[in-house]
């Protein structure tokens, strides 16, 4: 209708500006006659003649233009009239089509007074006028919510009569209609009513199909999805829209609760059941009637929680079976299926006959993963009985195979020593004093960035001390005994210093030193300070605390060796002969024994470093000097 009022203003106008333009025309024809008489009537010799001339051909100038305007306003006049007419025959036109499309459905003719409104749906898209485009999408937007009132309309009367509102192809065309409504002419809410009912009808025809068809996960499913939907379509929704939902929502987690119990329970199926609880989200957990299904958290312990009931359905040979597949898996590093058998092993209905066989199926596992297995057990609530006879495995691995990457099993370790069985402390702690008394383990806790290995060897969680050089490569190490102690100790100190010494016995009874020189009489102790430098590398490592006290122990030997060099110099040969022996070898391995210390280790104090290489510096000196004095005097002598 404003459009209408516009167009009439401007034919109006249009008519004003005609009238306007042919009274100055009638009055320049006037001013041009009156022009001509004068001119007529005065000698062509006066002054301003041609000043008249001149004005006379600009006015008629001025009058052919205005004759050009006028005619271009006549058109425009012609066009706007023509226009006029084609509104009011296409107002009038829809006006009675409406009017019959609403009779029609009164009547109960719906269909047909679709046909009539699609077919002005139709003619409406077709105008292609741009000056038409206001009154073509008003008449669009009209025609398309008598659509959906049509449509509402014949949903309730269907309703009446008992029938289905609507048909599936046909909610969804009204839903798809509603939801593209737009608001130009319209407001908001009227599109939300027609909405909110559009939905109610379609969630009538989703609940009727729900109840009646066979339910399996695919079909939960797509109910899940159909009414998220729906919900989408409109978050206002209220009034029986949303108490329809709120059925469909009932209807979806019966179809949920006895799923869950179907595939779990009376016909198990792991592939169902996971796919069941995948549609979880769409429920509400606090109204799932099956255990499983409400208490896992996430879809791995679902499944840990299906295989575990299924274990314990099973009878002992199929349960042996499993309990092998799954420890070899473990063996070949599947951490899942180490963690199902702790689940198996801990689940409280397990009967003993079953949990022996998990123990035999983890038997052959190694020793790491044993205390992998454990930690997991007991993390489970495995009882204090079962703790005990799962650690008494573990305990009769042999010392041999009894090795274990700290810082890989660090939080495992941990956790046991603080949450193990009271009854079992004393025996773990001795296992873990035997995990960390090789020099290997004292090397890795040293160096080792893991704060949980820390922990596990004594240090004060609050207060850990900064690792020192570079982290280790490989952190494994092996179970040292007291007694595997006692025997290491010995051959690699005990027995080689009592070789050492005998040696030394040996070259002295044998007179060695004749045949062969008192150079000899390096060998022996030379080994053994190398075999020494050997045992701190492996032990405390180059840069770490204890290697400063040992370059400090083996740089004082040194010194000592050059210091007893020098007085072996200095005493009389007739008086002492084994100082001739041993002086030249002394200051060999005195020099030997400082020097191999500087490179092998590290001293951080720098009051230490200084005091030992002074030290080394005047020994030497005295030793060599006493040595060169020797030699001239021997020289002088012969």
């Amino acid at each position: 209708m404003e459009e209408n009022k516009t167009i009439a203003e401007q034919l109006a106008g249009s008519q004003e500006r005609v009238r306007y333009k042919a009274d100055v025309y009638v009055s320049l024809t006037n001013e041009l006659t009156e022009i001509e008489s004068v001119s007529c009537a005065y000698a062509p010799s006066l002054p301003k003649a041609s000043a008249d001339i001149v004005e006379m051909a600009l006015s008629r100038e001025k009058l052919l233009c205005c004759k050009a305007k006028i005619a271009k306003a006549k058109e425009d006049h012609a066009e706007a009239v023509e226009l006029q007419k084609q509104i009011a025959n296409f107002a009038i036109l829809t006006r009675r089509q409406m009017q019959g499309a609403s009779r029609l459905a009164e009547q109960g003719y719906f269909d047909k007074a679709l046909a009539i409104l699609n077919a002005m749906d139709d003619r409406a898209e077709a105008i292609d006028d741009e000056r038409l485009n206001g009154i073509k999408h008003e008449a669009i937007e009209h025609i398309a919510y008598q659509k959906a009132k049509l449509c509402l309309l014949k949903a309730r009367k269907n309703k009446q009569e008992g029938l289905p509102p609507l048909s599936r192809e046909e909610s969804a065309r009204q839903l798809s209609l509603v939801y593209s409504l737009t608001t130009a002419d319209h407001s908001e809410s009227c599109k939300q009513d027609l909405l909110n009912e559009s939905i109610l009808n379609a969630a009538i025809l989703d609940c009727e199909d729900e109840t009646n068809r066979i339910h399996d996960e695919t079909t939960l499913r797509a109910a899940i999805e159909r009414r998220d939907y729906l919900c989408s379509l409109c978050p206002g929704m209220h009034g029986k829209a949303k108490d329809q939902i709120e059925i469909f929502s009932k209807i979806i987690q019966n179809e949920f609760n006895e799923l869950s119990v179907l595939y779990f329970d009376e016909e198990p199926n792991i592939d169902k059941a996971v796919a069941v609880y995948s549609c979880r989200a769409g429920v509400s957990i606090d109204e799932i009637s099956h255990e499983a299904y409400r208490e896992c958290e996430d879809e791995k312990s679902f499944r840990t929680a299906f295989l575990c009931q299924m274990a314990l359905r099973k009878d002992s040979s199929s349960y042996k079976d499993t309990a092998i597949v799954l420890a070899n898996k473990a063996d070949e590093g599947d951490e899942d299926a180490l963690d199902l058998l702790a689940h198996f092993i801990s689940l409280p209905l397990i009967d003993s006959t079953k949990f022996d066989l998990t123990l035999k199926a983890i038997k052959p596992l190694s020793f790491q993963k044993k205390i992998d297995f454990l930690a997991k057990a007991v993390g489970l609530g495995l009882d204090e009985e079962k703790q005990a006879l799962l650690f008494q495995l573990i305990l009769k691995t042999r010392d041999g195979q009894r090795k274990i990457d700290l810082e890989a099993s660090a939080a495992n370790l941990v956790y046991l020593d603080f949450h193990l069985s009271s009854r079992l402390k004393a025996d773990f702690n001795s296992l873990k004093e035997d995990l960390l008394r090789s020099p290997r383990a004292h090397k890795i806790v040293t160096k080792t960035r893991v704060a949980d290995l820390r922990v596990f060897a004594g240090e004060n969680p609050s207060a850990l001390k900064q690792p020192l050089g570079k982290k280790l490569k490989r952190t494994t190490a092996k179970s040292f005994d007291l007694l595997k102690a006692v025997f290491y100790w010995f051959f690699i100190i005990g027995l080689p210093a009592f070789a050492c010494a005998l040696a030394y016995a040996l070259f002295y009874l044998n007179d060695l030193q004749k045949s062969l020189g008192t150079a000899i009489y390096i060998v022996p102790l030379g080994i053994l300070i190398i075999l020494l430098q050997i045992i701190g590398l492996q032990y405390f490592g180059r840069d770490e605390r204890g290697s400063a006290w040992f370059r400090r122990a083996l740089g004082l030997s040194g010194i000592a060796m050059l210091m007893c060099s020098s007085v072996c110099f200095g005493l009389p040969v007739a008086t002492y002969p084994l100082a001739e022996l041993f002086r030249l070898p002394l200051l060999v391995l005195g020099a030997f024994a400082y020097l191999s210390s500087v490179a092998v280790y590290k001293e951080s104090n720098r009051v230490w470093r200084y005091i030992l290489l002074g030290l080394f510096v005047l020994s030497l000196a005295v030793a060599v000097a006493l040595l060169v004095y020797v030699m001239m005097d021997g020289a002088m002598v012969r």
